[in-house]
């Protein structure tokens, strides 16, 4: 009766062990998912974090590039302007010209395909910071870069 009983406390011991084990192997398991979880979302977040970064680098770039095509737009107005008042039917000087955009297609707007700007051929520039000249409508198309401008009627 003593070995039974014995034997019945040895597998109850054993029996308990398996159990303790068991529950421990599955808090193990459970740890483990749970850094691994944490490890995949936090390199998901970097990876976002850098094709942002990408992302506001491209769009910082085509914004300067678009800075650089209303500058050669300004340019191109100016030695159009130079021109005419080579034929007499504009007065000179032509200072510099001064263009800015209108109804949307800015520079910064990066969804806009064209780029519409109200110009001004500067001949005078006012002490109040205003000038005066002759107004010039300008276009430049972002995708292709293509400029166009007349004379503003």
């Amino acid at each position: 009766m003593i070995a039974s009983a014995v034997v019945v406390i040895l597998l109850g011991g054993v029996a308990g062990g398996l159990m303790l084990k068991r529950g421990h192997d599955a808090s193990v398991r459970e740890d483990r998912a749970s850094t691994a979880a944490r490890e995949t979302a936090a390199a998901e977040e970097k990876a976002a974090d850098a094709a942002r970064s990408e992302q506001d680098e491209a769009d910082e770039i085509e914004r300067s590039i678009r800075r650089d095509a209303v500058r050669d737009l300004e340019k191109n107005i100016v030695k159009s302007a130079r021109k005419v008042v080579k034929t007499g039917y504009f007065d000179g000087p032509i200072l510099k010209a001064s263009c800015t955009a209108t109804g949307g297609g800015s520079s910064d707007d990066l969804t806009a395909i064209t780029g519409t700007f109200d110009c001004l051929a500067v001949t005078k520039e006012n002490a109040d910071g205003t000038m005066s000249g002759y107004g010039y409508d300008g276009t430049i198309d972002w995708d292709s870069g293509t400029l166009g401008w007349e004379v503003d009627n």
